[in-house]
């Protein structure tokens, strides 16, 4: 700003413009009027405002003044006022301090730095009288205003021009004023605040031109800078005759009390959103009950069904032909089973990964054999293209792996029409300069394929786009189960008559090199003929059942009817009399693992040895567990695979033998 420039605005005025210095002002111009409200020369005038500020202003005043300072310098145009004490004592030496307005506007030089604009009005005398007629407030006055600052609310007042009058302490801390000369006299805006303005300003005019009262919960920031929220009340203020001269206003920090509305009110939502997936959650579980029991109704429906004329008709023919209709039927049933209690393993979060080391070469031999017998008999052309980058070995869970790719390969075979092709396609992708790895498969067929509008569904239990007589539609929901479990991923491309295409990506890890086993050799059944077997059963059926099929194979069966008798039975028997316990879990007096340790615990030298092999309706992995905890040898479910059974005992009485064979 130019000398001519400022002296052309204000030369008439008691004014001066400065540069603020940490401790005093570096006035560089003042006006004619200053120097003649000053009574010096401008430059004794220049030289005495230069002054530092405690030889200037009174030191009480000193903290009013550089909050005033400071507020120009922040809000630049902003006309800032200050009622400061100064010992101006030029022409009335008789006076200690005078008291002068003071009236600062912080503008830019031309170079970008803040000029100070200051203009000096003196208020001695108005000041003189304002302070004797304070010293005539009464007694009872000033203990209003006592009690005004000991409450908690935070009060202020107002004229109708909106100007602050007066305030409370609790209003001062809360915006970190010195004392309530920095707002006498002074509008929201002149103050420099900014949060709510507008609205305050329109509360506030509804007060003083209505004589309403308004009452509102604001985000307010304080002196230190930190956001509270404040319920805030404005009522007006009226004289003697009944007109509406000013407005007070109270507020509280109701800052913790929001919080605690706001956690409440998420609390809400959280449990509302809570309550809607527990609705949710039972209406799946009533939906999927109902799918399993009209699915398992079907194949059962079949099984009563053809019983029945089985047993009704003397044509040895249709009687073989209703048997392996049952039989159809049975098996049907006994994978709706299996695959209902996959999906209840997965659901529960019970499954659990358990990779192994398998080597790459053949790891997948048993699948594609499978798959290639199957679509011969359909007369589907099944290709495989598997290349996995010279890895020999990898850590996977081979029992989860073949079971997805089994169900996705056994799909594309069902859906892909004669003559048609299947794809297995199988890369490993190995990150550079570590042992992770990825195995990627696609599973493609040129068959029927799915609508658009079906693929978002087909993950879901029990969906099928095509409904067929040997499917339970759990298969999908199945693979997507065990793929999240192995923390892989699968994608999928389908559309009509264009076929499918199914991509799985799963983490491994690259494994040492395994040298490969041999294979080992069947089990002769023949060392079954004469084999003594002790059955513990208490489901008489089943009981039947099982002693049939094992004399069949030639096998001596002893039963017991609960876990208790089964124990004295083999107490009772020579030593290494029976060759295998088939052992069921749920029996009366003691259940199966409770028999299996008191089996192991005998004083007995074939106790500790002797197969024991439970056979049991107990699916899931942790009953396969305690079996072997409980010190079985084997866990085999129901409905019995006699095939299964038969290996599983040829198999383990021949090793007790060989180990019988060793000591004797």
């Amino acid at each position: 700003m130019g000398e001519r420039e400022w002296e052309t605005r204000s030369s008439m005025l008691p004014q001066c413009c400065a540069r603020v210095e940490p401790d005093r002002l570096h006035v560089l111009e003042v006006s004619q009027g200053l120097i003649e409200f000053m009574q010096k020369t401008e430059e004794e005038t220049k030289a005495y405002l230069s002054q530092p500020f405690e030889k200037l202003v009174h030191p009480s005043d000193l903290p009013r003044l550089a909050w005033t300072l400071q507020q120009a310098a922040a809000n630049p145009a902003w006309i800032q006022h200050a009622l400061l004490r100064t010992p101006i004592d030029i022409h009335k030496p008789e006076v200690g301090y005078y008291w002068v307005f003071v009236t600062i506007v912080s503008r830019p030089d031309t170079d970008g730095e803040p000029l100070f604009e200051l203009g000096f009005t003196d208020t001695t005398a108005e000041t003189r009288r304002l302070e004797a007629s304070r010293r005539e407030v009464s007694h009872m006055d000033e203990q209003v205003l006592n009690v005004l600052n000991a409450v908690r609310p935070a009060l202020f007042w107002k004229d109708k021009n909106q100007r602050f009058l007066g305030a409370n302490r609790s209003f001062l801390d809360f915006y970190g004023f010195a004392d309530e000369s920095i707002v006498l006299g002074h509008t929201n805006e002149e103050l420099g605040w900014k949060d709510n303005l507008d609205q305050y300003y329109a509360d506030e005019m509804h007060v003083l031109r209505t004589g309403g009262s308004v009452h509102r919960a604001v985000l307010q920031t304080r002196g230190d800078g930190e956001k509270r929220w404040i319920d805030t009340f404005k009522n007006p203020l009226y004289d003697a005759d009944g007109n509406i001269v000013g407005l007070a206003s109270a507020f509280t920090d109701i800052t913790m009390e929001m919080k605690t509305r706001m956690e409440i009110q998420e609390l809400n939502a959280k449990l509302t959103k809570s309550m809607e997936m527990l609705k949710r959650a039972s209406e799946v579980e009533k939906e999927f009950f109902a799918n399993i029991s009209h699915d398992m109704r079907t194949p059962m429906n079949a099984i009563v069904g053809f019983d029945k004329l089985a047993l009704e008709t003397k044509d040895e023919e249709k009687r073989e032909a209703y048997l392996l209709k049952i039989q159809q039927s049975s098996k049907l049933l006994l994978q709706l089973i299996n695959d209902t209690l996959d999906i209840s393993r997965i659901s529960s979060k019970k499954a659990k990964m358990e990779p192994h080391v398998v080597d790459t070469n053949h790891f997948l031999e048993s699948i594609t054999d499978t798959i290639r017998a199957t679509a011969v008999t359909k007369n589907v052309i099944f290709h495989t293209d598997l290349d996995f980058d010279g890895v020999q070995s990898i850590s996977v869970d081979h029992v989860r792996l073949t079971k997805i790719l089994m169900n996705l390969l056994s799909n594309a075979v069902k859906f892909t029409p004669t003559g048609k092709d299947v794809w297995l396609l199988g890369r490993c992708r190995r990150e550079k300069g570590s042992k992770k790895a990825t195995l990627h498969f696609e599973v493609k067929d040129n068959g029927i394929g799915m609508s658009k509008e079906f693929l978002p569904m087909m993950f879901k239990p029990f969906q099928q786009e095509r409904v067929t007589s040997n499917g339970t539609g759990l298969g999908l929901s199945i693979v997507k189960g065990l793929i999240e479990l192995l923390q892989g991923t699968i994608a999928c491309e389908s559309a009509p008559g264009e076929g499918s295409k199914f991509t799985v990506d799963l983490p491994v890890e690259i494994a040492e090199e395994q040298k490969r086993k041999k294979k080992q050799q069947d089990t002769p059944l023949g060392i079954l003929k004469g084999a003594h077997i002790l059955l513990c059963e208490d489901n008489e059926l089943n009981q039947e059942i099982a002693v049939t099929f094992l004399q069949l194979q030639g096998m001596v069966v002893d039963t017991a009817g609960d876990g208790q008798v089964g124990v004295s039975t083999f107490d009772n028997s020579d030593p290494f009399f029976y060759d295998a316990v088939l052992m069921d879990i749920r029996m009366p007096v003691l259940n199966g693992y409770e028999a299996a340790e008191g089996i192991r615990h005998l004083d007995r030298p074939d106790a500790p040895s002797v197969p024991i092999i439970a056979l049991s309706a107990n699916a899931f992995e942790e009953d396969v567990k305690k079996s072997h905890e409980a010190g079985m040898n084997a866990h085999l479910t129901k409905p019995m695979d006699m095939k299964i059974v038969c290996d599983t005992l040829a198999r383990l009485i021949y090793a007790y033998r060989m180990k019988q064979d060793a000591l004797a």
